[in-house]
């Protein structure tokens, strides 16, 4: 059995239950099946429930009935649209978790349906995305086919800032909901794209009989990094890619990055850490202090290579250490450099 194989191997079960968390009777079976299993990590019900307008009270039923049958394992899902019935959908969950899907895709103009898409019409597979500002030649995919020369506005190339944009959202309006202490927010980087995303969406849109082609690439390796790191930065504190099967070079980006997660999460998840926010030219950078230390955590939205100065993030370096490293990942006593689409973690003593 699968599962049994999982447990011995080690390797974490996140139960998915979305095709069936609104029939109380098989989400009852499936909890009491599966509730004292080791190595289950949380349980998933809603998958976009937004996008499928499920009932508004479908997540709540499904938790409390979760909660009264379980009440250890926390329960999560994923929201689709940007603000469709948010806090409806998310009163039942502990983990609400974003999938803005950008890369390889046209966030302007509906590769699948050729309409427009525009906060009140048309679907893109990333609901109110936006393209890269005009002129910003330096964001662009090197295979990108939404442009001539000149990037216009509404290129529909889009930004990885609408990974950051959403998951920032989210945050606060935990904050505003007062659900701050009781609820996360975790980020789902697109790991599909070109003939992965026939796979991974046919068998939840049967329906359609056609296959959705809003994805024309797969993410390279770096780029999947990109999108976690730009979730990391704003707050996320779990990563679920979606899907498998992946490209083998994804795997391996997202096993180098968990390799580093020992020398990171002490200064993410220490309560005494203050996270403050930079952006250098098209460097996203978070970092957090603990004493003389900082962990800086820094991803390049950019196709070029960019340079940042410690200086700019209010640092004074005398070591640096570097923890991680996605793409090309360069220091000095002064500063440090990422190639195009590189990402790095270093820990500065200061």
């Amino acid at each position: 059995m699968v599962l049994d194989r999982m447990q011995e191997v080690g390797m974490y079960l996140m139960y998915d239950m979305r095709y069936t968390y609104m029939n109380n009777t098989s989400v009852m079976e499936q909890v009491e099946s599966i509730k004292y299993r080791p190595n289950l990590l949380l349980w998933y019900t809603g998958d976009e429930p937004d996008g499928t307008s499920d009932p508004l009270n479908a997540t709540t039923i499904a938790y409390d009935l979760i909660y009264s049958l379980d009440g250890y394992h926390p329960v999560s899902l994923v929201l689709n649209c940007q603000d469709y019935e948010w806090a409806s959908y998310t009163a039942g969950t502990d983990i609400v978790m974003q999938d803005a899907y950008m890369i390889g895709n046209n966030v302007t103009w509906s590769n699948e349906w050729n309409t427009t898409c525009t906060p009140d019409y048309g679907d893109c597979g990333c609901d109110n995305c936006f393209s890269i500002p005009a002129g910003d030649s330096a964001a662009v995919p090197p295979n990108s086919t939404y442009y001539s020369s000149t990037v216009p506005a509404n290129s529909g190339v889009g930004s990885y800032f609408d990974v950051s944009d959403r998951v920032s959202s989210f945050k606060n309006r935990l904050e505003v909901m007062g659900w701050e202490r009781t609820k996360a927010v975790w980020t789902v980087p697109q790991a599909f794209g070109g003939s992965e995303s026939v796979v991974s969406v046919l068998f939840y849109l049967l329906w359609l009989m056609t296959p959705v082609r809003y994805w024309v690439r797969t993410p390279s390796g770096e780029e999947w990094v990109v999108q976690s790191i730009m979730g990391i930065n704003q707050g996320a504190l779990g990563v679920i890619p979606w899907v498998d099967p992946t490209p083998d070079y994804i795997k391996m980006a997202a096993s180098a990055f968990a390799m580093s997660l020992p020398k990171l999460t002490p200064f993410i998840l220490d309560a005494t850490s203050i996270r403050s926010n930079y952006l250098v030219g098209g460097v996203d950078i978070a970092t957090w202090t603990i004493g003389t230390e900082t962990l800086v955590l820094a991803t390049n939205t950019f196709y070029v290579t960019s340079d940042v100065t410690w200086k700019d993030i209010g640092l004074e370096s005398t070591a640096v250490e570097v923890v991680y490293s996605s793409g090309s990942v360069a220091t000095t006593s002064s500063s440090f450099t990422l190639g195009s689409v590189g990402s790095g973690a270093f820990v500065v003593l200061s």
